[in-house]
């Protein structure tokens, strides 16, 4: 059983060699009663990812806490997808069109680093109309970055074939799998675990005093040497 519950993300610059400080740019990054998980993506750079705490005591209130093993933002789900199908390689943003049943969500990957999924109409000529939209923005965001390319992949053969139809230029890449999120969290290992900002907070601090008790006792054994 798999609950799929809203998320924010935010790309973050905090010392990682200064544990405490680290997590407490973390933790106060979103405000609200939130749970947090982040993960290194580059020097000084995290990933974090936020859900609401209501949330979170929803999903143990309907399936129990017995029953939940891991609490997984969908797009790290697809990410190991996509991952483990090389696409990452190919040195591209990567514009994953996922239809799920209902409507389809819009998610763009550069590695490990992920925009917030949308939420688009199931309407296929919609859906193309917001991806050119969703590249642009992206564009926008990421000046720095130059000459951006994108690679489309989607679950959805009318979504393929309206793309190829509308000629966009960009490589186009289907998959057959009904539900990627879920065959990614099957496949992936993940590391990321939702806490409370306080409790992030507290563990950057014990993180530091078991540092600094370290010196100190390579110090004491380098005197008494």
């Amino acid at each position: 059983m798999v609950a799929v519950i809203e998320t924010l993300q935010k790309k973050l610059v905090a010392p990682e060699k200064i544990p405490a400080k680290k997590d407490e740019v973390i933790a106060s990054s979103f405000t609200g009663d939130y749970a947090i998980q982040s993960e290194w993506v580059a020097h000084n750079l995290f990933q974090a990812v936020a859900i609401e705490k209501s949330k979170v005591n929803e999903i143990y209130k309907f399936l129990s806490p017995e029953n939940v093993k891991l609490i997984v933002p969908y797009a790290v789900a697809l990410r190991e997808f996509i991952k483990d199908r090389d696409l990452f390689n190919k040195n591209k943003r990567v514009v994953f069109l996922d239809y799920i049943g209902n409507e389809v969500l819009l998610t763009i990957f550069n590695n490990k680093l992920f925009t917030t999924p949308r939420r688009l109409s199931i309407a296929v000529n919609r859906v193309v109309t917001e991806l050119t939209r969703s590249q642009e923005n992206y564009k926008s965001l990421n000046k720095e970055e130059k000459d951006i390319k994108f690679l489309i992949a989607t679950n959805s053969k009318e979504i393929l074939d309206e793309i190829k139809k509308e000629n966009l230029g960009e490589d186009v890449v289907y998959f057959q799998e009904k539900y990627p999120s879920l065959k990614g969290l099957k496949e992936g290992k993940f590391s990321m675990h939702y806490m409370l900002p306080e409790e992030l907070i507290r563990l950057g601090r014990l993180k530091d005093f078991k540092k600094r008790m370290f010196s100190l006792g390579m110090m004491i054994m380098i005197s008494v040497a």
